[in-house]
Order: structure tokens, then sequence, then C-alpha cells
């Protein structure tokens, strides 16, 4: 009863501080945001409450101290639908090693389709088209240090392609977890996206220019390149809290909360529950972003299957997020332990 206090003392606190936080969004200030998206169904579905709770190679993506729960070699392929017809498609892959710990790796695309290029003198198109996309691998290592703390490690490179422009980016994910022994209580943390400004480059930045218009006679074609500004990557620091409702060899029920402090927007937390049946069938749900204003895409569901193929396990998670006015989201993910 006394760890129940303390514990309940303790979320009632911050949820206290992130209703009480500053009211400017930040909003717009940082480039890189397909960084931000979720991708795995399982933690989508318990909408990105997953810091705390994961432990298999979608950890590479959440905290990669979860990695350190990995105790086989796993591969896993995800495929999100994401608003507007933009899709984006991921890979992981996790290894532990005896006496070392384990090693991840992961790669992940985005496309964005295709459109009509557009000038303000011919606004019905110029004949050609643009698209963008954007690009991220990286790998992880993360180890037990304790029976009860692990500590995990992400070094990436991120790139922002649109049309004959780039963006890249070098960053870090760095996070831990602590198992207590009541009820399987967990914290965690994760610093997510720390790393070096994006700045776009390419062809757009190639003009022409009269250096001294002024002057008659003079050189009115003189090639430039423009100078653009540096954007921070969306960078984020995130606690979360995850417990066991109830378990047993048949029934477990896990509940999630993650409060998230990013550098372009204000705090906010989401919340995720996750019910298992005989370890073999998942049912997940969750509320995401709750604490900003006019929040979209609060409200995620989601499912999963577990079941021996072969010697090994397959997993086979799925997961829809409500995106109101831009419809749903849809998420799928395929594991395969070896």
């Amino acid at each position: 009863m006394r760890y129940s206090r303390q514990i309940s003392a303790v979320l009632l606190l911050l949820t206290f501080s992130l209703v009480n936080a500053e009211t400017i969004t930040k909003a717009g200030t940082t480039s890189g945001q397909f960084f931000k998206i979720g991708m795995s169904a399982r933690g989508a579905g318990m909408g990105d409450a997953a810091t705390a709770v994961v432990s298999d190679g979608s950890a590479i993506f959440w905290n990669p101290a979860g990695l350190a729960y990995v105790t086989s070699g796993e591969v896993s392929v995800s495929h999100l639908n994401w608003i507007a017809g933009i899709k984006s498609s991921s890979m992981t892959l996790a290894y532990p090693v005896p006496n070392l710990g384990t090693l991840g790796l992961y790669v992940v695309s985005l496309s964005i389709p295709q459109d009509e290029v557009t000038t303000v003198s011919q606004p019905e198109g110029t004949g050609e088209y643009f698209d963008g996309g954007d690009f991220s691998v990286g790998i992880a290592y993360a180890k037990n240090v304790t029976d009860r703390f692990s500590f995990g490690v992400t070094g990436k490179f991120l790139q922002e392609r649109i049309w004959t422009m780039t963006a890249s980016s070098m960053a870090v994910d760095v996070g831990s977890i602590y198992h207590s022994s009541w009820r399987n209580f967990r914290i965690g943390f994760v610093l997510r996206n720390y790393g070096t400004a994006m700045k776009f480059s390419g062809r757009a930045n190639l003009v022409t220019t009269d250096p001294d218009p002024v002057i008659d006679g003079n050189n009115e074609f003189i090639r430039a390149e423009l100078e653009l500004d540096e954007w921070d990557i969306p960078m984020q620091l995130t606690t979360s809290f995850a417990v066991d409702l109830y378990s047993s060899q048949k029934v477990k029920s896990v509940l999630a909360v993650d409060m998230v402090h990013p550098n372009d927007n204000v705090e906010y937390f989401n919340i995720g529950m996750e019910f298992s049946f005989i370890d073999m069938v998942y049912l997940r749900g969750g509320m995401r972003h709750l604490g900003q204003e006019n929040p979209v895409g609060t409200s995620a569901f989601g499912g999963g299957l577990r079941f021996p193929f072969g010697r090994n396990q397959l997993s086979l998670d799925y997961s829809l997020t409500d995106f109101g006015p831009f419809k749903n989201v849809n998420h799928l993910s395929l594991s395969y332990g070896f």
C-alpha cells in the first residue's frame, strides 16, 4: 500500500504539471516531422504509450533500452498508411549477443505521392511533377545493467527530401527502463532525436541575380546560391510508467502512461492499455496527445496474434488511429523470432 500511494502521488504530480504547462505551442519550429511517427503497430495501438512496455525489436523506435529484453534473434517488417496518401515502411533486426548485450538495426522509408508543380505565373501547372520522401537508418545497443535496470542507445542518420532539395541530420536516442517487484511496475525514460539541425540544399537553391541593378551594361545573370536557415529536428524527452493491473497464467492486463516534453509543442501525455489472453491474443487501446489544444488523431485501437511457426514464433499486429477529418491511419507489423 505504501508503494501504491507513492506511485499515485507521483502520477498526480506529473499530471498536474502537464495541465498547468505553458500554452506557447512552438508548433512549426522543427523540421523532420516524420521522425515523430510511431513505427510499430503494437505501440501505435496503445496510443503511443510504449516507452516502458516495449521488449521486442520495435523498442529501437520507442526506447532502445527495451531491446535488452529480446531473448532471441528477431526480424520484423511494418507498413503504415499515413494521411494524404503518404506511406511508410520499416524493417528492424534485433539479436542478443551472450555476455555483451543486444544489437539492433533499423531502416525506415516514407514516400509522398507525386503532385503537379504550380507557380504564381502558371497556376494551372508547369507540366512538371514533384514528389518527396524521408529516410532513416540506425544501429542500436542495449544491455541489462542489473536484473531490474536496462540501458540502451541508438545512433541514426535522418534525411528529408522534397523534389530537388534534401536535408540530413545525425541523431541519437538514449533510454532506460527500471523494473520494480510490485506488480512489475516499470519506469522508462528516453531522449529521442537529440541531434544536429537540418538545412535544405539542392538545385532549387541555385538562382541567377543582378548584383547591381542600378548599373546598365553589367552581367545581369550572375549565378548564386541561396543560403537557407537551419531547423532543429523534433526532440522529445519522455517519462513513462507501466504496471500490470492483473496477471495470471491465462490473462494479463497492462496500463501504460507516457508523459512527453517535445521541443516543438506543449507537454502532453499518452495513455494505453493492453490485454493478453494465453499469451497469444492481444487487444489494445489508447489515447494520444492529451493536454494539447485541439489535437488530431487522439484515439487508437489495435490487436495482435502470437503463435508458433515452425520451431520459432510469429507475431502479427494491427492498429487503427482515428485522425478525424483525415480519416483513419492503418498500421500493420509482422515479426519473426529465430
